[in-house]
Parts: structure tokens; C-alpha cells; sequence
């Protein structure tokens, strides 16, 4: 394997960014990590959930619970592979020098499974195969 092949490098363009209010991710959990990053202020190693998740539009996204209230959110409702989520955020609050971001979150038990990856759509008329 290559490093290009590494899900960590190939993917980071799939990670849910909370920019404006009504940025979200909706989907089913595929998959539940811990993610450890450095805190840019203190340099205090910190660890987060790092849920992937497959989309209702067929993408996959990568959610990293960093934001303190999202982080206690999921902590409450406990999602677990294969549940239904839906995060969206509702508001964001300037304190001081920082950001506080609140956060609409749904949550829905599943059964365990993950869906099959949706099939490849092909614009009608293109001679290029769904595969």
C-alpha cells in the first residue's frame, strides 16, 4: 500500500466543516474512532470522536467532534455504528476570542448495519459504464 492509499491523507478533503449556520452532515455511522490532534493554543494533546459517515447524497464525510457542545451531545445519545445522525449547526456565539458553536443533533438507533455504498450515477446520454 502506498501512502496515497492511506484513508487519512486520501480522504481529508471529506471532513464536515461547521463554517455558517446551517452547515451539517446526515447519514449513517460506518464507523467510530478516536481522533488525537494538538490543541493550537495550549499544545495540549486532546482526543475527540471521529465518526465516518455515510450520506444521504451517497458521499462519505468524516465528523470529528471537536466543538465542546457537539462533543457532549454525542456522549449523551451514544451513537453507535450503523445508527442514523443527523448534525446541523443552529448557532454561533462570539465570547471573548472564541467561537462557541451550537448544534442541532438527531439521532435514530439502527440496527448495526451499513448501508451498501450507492451505485455510481452516469449522466444520460454519457458512453462511460456506472462502474
Amino acid at each position: 500500500m502506498s501512502i496515497w492509499d492511506d484513508k487519512d491523507i486520501a480522504s481529508s478533503g471529506s471532513y464536515v466543516k461547521f463554517e455558517a449556520v446551517g452547515d451539517g452532515v446526515e447519514g449513517v455511522i460506518t464507523s467510530l474512532e478516536r481522533h488525537t490532534f494538538t490543541d493550537d493554543e495550549t499544545g495540549e494533546k486532546r482526543v475527540t470522536p471521529k465518526l465516518t459517515i455515510a450520506c444521504t447524497d451517497g458521499t462519505e464525510r468524516i465528523l470529528t467532534a471537536g466543538q465542546v457542545r457537539l462533543r457532549l451531545r454525542l456522549v449523551e445519545l451514544r451513537p453507535d455504528i450503523g445508527d442514523y445522525l443527523k448534525v446541523t449547526m443552529t448557532k454561533m456565539e462570539k465570547i471573548g476570542k472564541k467561537t462557541l458553536k451550537h448544534f442541532d443533533v438527531e439521532h435514530r438507533k439502527g440496527d448495526g448495519t451499513v448501508p451498501a455504498a450507492a451505485p455510481a450515477k452516469v449522466a444520460a446520454g454519457s458512453d462511460k459504464p456506472p462502474f
